[in-house]
């Protein structure tokens, strides 16, 4: 058979034509073909698989639409759900297994995951079960008795006395045991930067040229405001110079390389991967013993950061604008200031300090 020449790629390959529409799209091949790439298999289908399977089809289909880490965390979530749904028909699935995986994810008797998880990390992977029974056409049976866990009161950021914060620095620069810790900690208390924007930050992120900044990798991102540029002030330009000398060392130097490589073997570094989740754990943690902090975390020093500025009375806005994205909520556990500047703010308006004109004198320097 004679194949026509539009069909025959330049590799000589043979493509099929494309499919075309029908009239009014009924019984419409087109549509069919896009609905199967954009969905995935049918719903009908779906529910005769078990859930390992069917949640793996599911996901496929969600990865064009989701960023990297957005799709990660999905991902770990229909892991931890298969460890209890993996063998159980989807739909067979009911609001009774729902409600026993909140029960056993709390409490893991059973040791089915690596540890107990608190509710709002349950209610995370609920919500994921919650889109996939909807792509399966089943989540209208649930919708009126499902329940999520309850969530504990949120607890305040915590932050470090002006002290503490000075002590931890004298520690962390005084031994090269500390070199990644102390370089990590100085950028996120003088950016707001967290350790994991950090660790995706690639060379051509950052400018140390006229006014230094880096930008925030935004694939890499919890949503789009935490994607944003922040400049540098003369402290964090100077450890981030210090972080780029140990990059190049580490076999990082063009653009697309990362300033913190992952580390493949002892004295071996992948300049074109980021450094592992737990690239801090070793160093950090022995500068926090050092300190004597012993709750203090990497994500603290974000809080530090954002506390500071709204303490010396930077505009929320400006204080979001710089940090990314911070719910409301969160943003009134950071005005909870300190007990120090609580004091220094009431001792401004001293009644010992009010002048017979009623005027408030102001304290000396």
């Amino acid at each position: 058979m004679t194949i026509p020449h539009e069909l025959r790629a330049h590799d000589g390959h043979v493509h099929s034509p494309p499919l075309q529409h029908t009239f009014a799209h009924e019984n419409c091949p087109a549509c069919e073909a896009t609905r199967t790439d954009t969905l995935g298999s049918d719903p009908d289908f779906l529910l005769k698989l078990d859930f390992s399977t069917a949640a793996a089809k599911w996901l496929a289909t969600r990865k064009p639409y989701l960023r990297e880490r957005s799709f990660y965390m999905i991902e770990q979530h229909v892991h931890q759900l298969n460890r209890f749904f993996a063998d159980t028909k989807s739909s067979d699935i009911h609001i009774g297994h729902l409600r026993r995986y909140q029960r056993e994810r709390a409490a893991n008797e059973n040791r089915l995951w690596a540890r107990r998880a608190g509710p709002s990390i349950i209610n995370h992977e609920m919500s994921v079960m919650q889109q996939f029974l909807k792509r399966c056409g089943r989540w209208k049976d649930f919708a009126d008795h499902y329940e999520p866990l309850p969530l504990p009161p949120s607890k305040k950021p915590k932050v470090m006395t002006s002290e503490e914060e000075y002590r931890l620095f004298q520690i962390a620069k005084s031994s090269p045991d500390f070199e990644l810790a102390y370089l990590v900690a100085s950028i996120s208390v003088n950016t707001t930067a967290c350790g994991s924007e950090l660790r995706y930050l690639r060379l051509e992120h950052i400018s140390l040229e006229g006014s230094p900044k880096f930008t925030v990798n935004p694939d890499h991102t919890k949503n789009e405001f935490r994607s944003r540029t922040i400049p540098l002030n003369a402290t964090a330009a100077a450890q981030m110079r210090q972080c780029i000398l140990r990059a190049h060392s580490l076999g990082s130097f063009l653009p697309e390389h990362y300033l913190f490589p992952k580390r493949v073997t002892r004295n071996l570094w992948d300049p074109y991967k980021p450094a592992s989740t737990s690239w801090l754990r070793t160093s950090f943690a022995a500068l926090r013993e050092a300190a004597d902090l012993p709750w203090l975390t990497p994500h603290c020093l974000r809080h530090q950061s954002v506390t500071k500025l709204l303490e010396l009375g930077i505009a929320p806005e400006v204080v979001k604008s710089i940090s990314g994205h911070i719910s409301d909520q969160m943003m009134r556990h950071y005005c909870h200031t300190r007990f120090s500047a609580s004091l220094e703010a009431l001792s401004k308006i001293d009644s010992g300090s009010v002048r017979p004109n009623g005027r408030i004198q102001r304290a000396r320097a």
